[in-house]
Parts: structure tokens; C-alpha cells; sequence
């Protein structure tokens, strides 16, 4: 760009050099276009400079603003190894960082015992061809988890995590045709749900409209057997006629709350 800049005025100051010695007044005038010359291009190198530093300034700050961003998510590895984790306890994360299990040696397959009230279940395996298991927890409370395989022999491990959403309420599986009809902390109602046992359609009553909501049926080792996303609703018939008779668990997401409810297929 200052390259340009030079050429273009070099070429504006030979046609002016040429018109002075047509018209006889080179002599008098030359030194002063030289001097123009020098003087403009001096200021123009000025401001092409000061954009250059002005554009590697921004560029910087956008840099650190970008790394402040993605920094503050942290990622935690926990070691799986023969029979143990490591760390298995006192481990304390913040919601929205990544815990990951590192497989090291053996076979396991890794499952939460106990979660907090709206939380996902974790269940998942980790081994030479599967090395790695991702977990990104974002309700506040302790997660208790166990390998399946060695969980008899002391194979278990725990984390806290702080600064999460709204804790909300979690439904036992009820009685025969009845309802249940989940809260928040603060008493509002959020879902109605029945039957359960459910036959093969479970009807379910939103009443927050405002916001998209997604269904997710589980079993009981947290795998996903059912997926259903809605655009403000106030009621749908979630359709569960494909599933084994068993015990499964129900996770509304609307918002920034995940509401959980145990429920039983019986056909």
C-alpha cells in the first residue's frame, strides 16, 4: 500500500515537472514541488505506519479477549487404570468445565451412582480402543460414580461442582395411572406427567410456553433411547410404545434447567 502511495505521487509530480518545463518556470519552481514531494510522502508514511501499529494493537487485544474467553472452561483428567481412579475424591470443578477419564490400563465401563437433581447421567466405556470419556457437568452439587466391573473391589471415585443452574426437583416413578408434576426449587410448576407406569404414551403438560423445550428418555445406565425437541408447546403425547418394559428416566430441558423423573414401560 505505501508503495502505491509513492507511485501515484511521483507520477502526479513528473506530470507537473513536465508542465513547468514547457511553460519555462522549472528553474523557479522545482525545488518547491521536490520539497512537496518529501514532505507528503513523509506524511503519508506517518499514517501508514500508525494504521500498521493500530491494526497490530486491535489484533492483540482481540487475541487476549479471545483467550480470556476459552480459558475460563477447564478440563480435569481423572486416570483410569487397573483398579482405581486418580483422583477418585476431593476433586472440586465449576459448571461448564470438562471433566475427562484417561484410560491407562484395563477394561472399565464408568457410571454415575448418585447425582444431583436434574443432572445427566454418565455411563460410559473406557479401554484401549475407547481411550477417553467426556463429561461436561453443569448443576451444582456431588457426582458419585463407580466401574461397573470393579466397583466391588473399591472402584470408585466422586467430584463437586460449584456454581451450576437452578437445582431442580426429580420425580419418583408413582403409582399406577397416576400424575406427577414437577417443580423448581422455588415451588413453580414446570411439567405434568402421566400416566406411569405408562402403557406406551406418556402425556406430558409444559406450563412455561416461552421457551423450547427437549424431551430425552434414558435408561437406567443413562443411555439415550429417545429424543423429541418442541418449539413452545403447552402439552405433547410422547410415544415410548417401542421401548422394552423397564425402568427409565425422563429429562426435560427448557432453559437453563434440566428437570429429571423416574418412569416405568409397562405394555
Amino acid at each position: 500500500m505505501y508503495f502505491a502511495l509513492n507511485y501515484k505521487i511521483g507520477l502526479i509530480v513528473l506530470f507537473i515537472y513536465g508542465f513547468f518545463i514547457k511553460t519555462g518556470h522549472f528553474r523557479d519552481n522545482v525545488f518547491a514541488l521536490l520539497f512537496c514531494q518529501m514532505k507528503y510522502c513523509c506524511i503519508f508514511q506517518s499514517l501508514f505506519l500508525n494504521c500498521m501499529i493500530m491494526k497490530s494493537t486491535l489484533l492483540l487485544i482481540a487475541a487476549i479477549c479471545c483467550f480470556t474467553v476459552f480459558s475460563k472452561a477447564t478440563v480435569h483428567t481423572v486416570t483410569v487404570g487397573d483398579h482405581e481412579f486418580m483422583p477418585a475424591k476431593g476433586l472440586t470443578v465449576h459448571a461448564g468445565d470438562t471433566i475427562k477419564w484417561l484410560w491407562i490400563s484395563g477394561a472399565h465401563h464408568i457410571m454415575t451412582t448418585k447425582t444431583p437433581h436434574g443432572a445427566v447421567a454418565l455411563s460410559g466405556k473406557v479401554n484401549g480402543r475407547m481411550p477417553e470419556l467426556i463429561y461436561v457437568p453443569t448443576i451444582s452439587g456431588t457426582y458419585e460414580y463407580q466401574c461397573k466391573y470393579y466397583a466391588p473391589m473399591g472402584m470408585t471415585g466422586s467430584f463437586t461442582v460449584v456454581g451450576g443452574n437452578e437445582e431442580v426437583s426429580m420425580g419418583a416413578a408413582p403409582g399406577v395411572n397416576s400424575s406427577v408434576t414437577l417443580k423448581t426449587r422455588k415451588g413453580r410448576e414446570a411439567f405434568t406427567t402421566y400416566p406411569n407406569p405408562t402403557a406406551g404414551k406418556l402425556h406430558i403438560e409444559i406450563h412455561n410456553t416461552n421457551l423450547p423445550v427437549t424431551l430425552i428418555v434414558t435408561d437406567m445406565d443413562g443411555k439415550e433411547v429417545k429424543r423429541v425437541d418442541h418449539q413452545s408447546i403447552s402439552e405433547t403425547d410422547l410415544d415410548l410404545s417401542n421401548l422394552p418394559n423397564g425402568n427409565y428416566v425422563l429429562h426435560a430441558e427448557q432453559g437453563d434447567r434440566i428437570y429429571k423423573q423416574e418412569l416405568v414401560v409397562a405394555h
